[in-house]
């Protein structure tokens, strides 16, 4: 099933088409491999012309997001196992955690949510400690100019309402605190830096979760970092993928509607460089 054309074939094709390429480019093309990759090209093609290539395009990106949850969690229970994590305590109780909502869909969804929210509530808070610092600043600023006894009064009320102002000031820094340890703590802050400390390995856990990082990001940048923000959108694909994936099946267009295998097909379209051709070309050139 696997075709290599040697010298002497290559002799014989260039001559056999009078020294162009086209009878060899024919024969190449009529390999198996060629063959098997006309056939995932065909069924592509397919997939497009029933849902419509944006349709298909979100449906690849939602499977890729699932997949790069589950090479997560399978790179986090086999550190686990060679006790990367034993130490300290708690740090391994973090990655049972991350390993749990993720096998979890309900709960990846609902973790997911959660996190959004806090994160929301804590730029709300950010900024409400802003607009305040600001007033204040604005109150505490006065020309220098010489005061007269009508402007005493009005000075008494700036004085409390500047020291109301500072007490709101406080109570909001504290309610800033309580947001960003909320963020700080949660399971998807976890699993952000969890996986970027996976990412930043050399081991086989770390090549499966970059190479699932470049199918899940557009463009297949793998070396940024990944923040919990990016993984709230990839549990979102998760958590609906199998609706996605069920709708293109239905539509039979002889895709498989599996996670690996179509990655792996979209993968071989995209990457793919007639391998078999480039030989016979090399072939030539040598001759």
């Amino acid at each position: 099933s696997q075709f290599t054309p040697g010298y002497s074939l290559a002799t014989n094709l260039v001559a056999r088409g009078g020294g162009k390429l086209d009878v060899a480019r024919s024969l190449v093309e009529k390999s198996f491999a060629m063959w098997e990759q006309q056939q995932n090209v065909d069924a592509i093609s397919d997939a497009k012309d029933c849902k419509g290539s944006e349709d298909l395009e979100e449906i690849v990106r939602a499977i890729a997001h699932e997949r790069f949850l589950d090479t997560l969690s399978d790179a986090l229970q086999s550190l686990l196992a060679r006790g990367q994590f034993d130490k300290p305590a708690r740090q391994k109780s973090k990655v049972y955690g991350i390993i749990d909502v993720i096998s979890n869909r309900k709960m990846l969804k609902k973790e997911s949510k959660s996190y959004l929210g806090l994160s929301r509530i804590l730029d709300l808070e950010l900024n409400t400690l802003r607009y305040l610092e600001r007033e204040a600043g604005a109150m505490n600023f006065s020309p220098d100019c010489d005061a007269d006894d009508s402007d005493v009064l009005g000075d008494l009320f700036l004085e409390d309402e500047i020291d109301s102002l500072e007490h709101e000031i406080k109570t909001q820094k504290r309610r800033l605190q309580k947001s960003e340890r909320d963020v700080n703590t949660h399971v998807f802050t976890n699993m952000a830096g969890y996986a970027n400390t996976v990412l930043a390995g050399d081991g086989k856990e770390a090549k499966a979760l970059q190479a699932a990082l470049a199918d899940a990001r557009p463009g297949g940048v793998s070396h940024d970092p990944v923040s919990a923000e990016e993984l709230t959108s990839y549990a979102k694909s998760a958590t609906v993928v199998k609706r996605k994936k069920r709708k293109l099946a239905n539509k039979g267009t002889g895709v498989e509607a599996t996670t690996q295998s179509l990655l792996d097909s979209l993968n071989d379209v995209g990457s793919y460089e007639e391998n078999t051709w480039q030989d016979m070309l090399a072939l030539v050139n040598v001759l």
